[in-house]
């Protein structure tokens, strides 16, 4: 009997490789994280999405800008790690809103803090998904809470 030829399996494990999804899955997150939502014009050339992370006496305050959507609603939770923090948010339209066409330049900040941190420097990633679709990654940031003042 032959042995099987190496090269498919080869090509065939290569090629699986390739194909894997590199981007970070969103977590479970359960710890509800509050959030304000505040739409605005865009700035000339602001990049979107964009995310902020502003370090407080042991918070951090979060704020993500995107692309607006009639009356946008967001809901969101955090997922904590050692020296990592996870947002994971779900974005969509309020179905029982009357809008106006949404324009191109309107965007949506929406922030929240996540508290009781201790010192120490924290990356920040989050996840959004829109309407009932999964979270997907969109971004990380990287931001260092200071020691209470003595």
């Amino acid at each position: 009997m032959k042995p099987p030829p190496v090269l498919p399996v080869l090509a065939l494990t290569l090629f699986g490789l390739g194909c894997r999804n590199t981007e970070p899955v969103a977590p479970k997150a359960s710890e509800p994280f509050p959030v304000s939502v505040q739409t605005r014009t865009a700035a000339e050339g602001e990049a979107i999405p964009t995310i902020h992370a502003s370090p407080g006496a042991g918070s951090i305050t979060i704020r993500v800008t995107r692309r607006a959507m009639c009356a946008t609603l967001v809901s969101a939770a955090v997922s904590r790690g050692v020296d990592e923090i996870d947002v994971v948010s779900q974005v969509s339209a309020d179905p029982t809103a009357n809008c106006a066409p949404i324009l191109a330049r309107e965007v949506v900040d929406y922030a929240g803090t996540v508290r009781a941190l201790s010192a120490g420097t924290y990356r920040v990633r989050v996840f959004e998904g829109e309407g009932d679709r999964t979270p997907e990654f969109i971004g990380t940031v990287s931001v260092t809470v200071p020691s209470p003042a003595a």
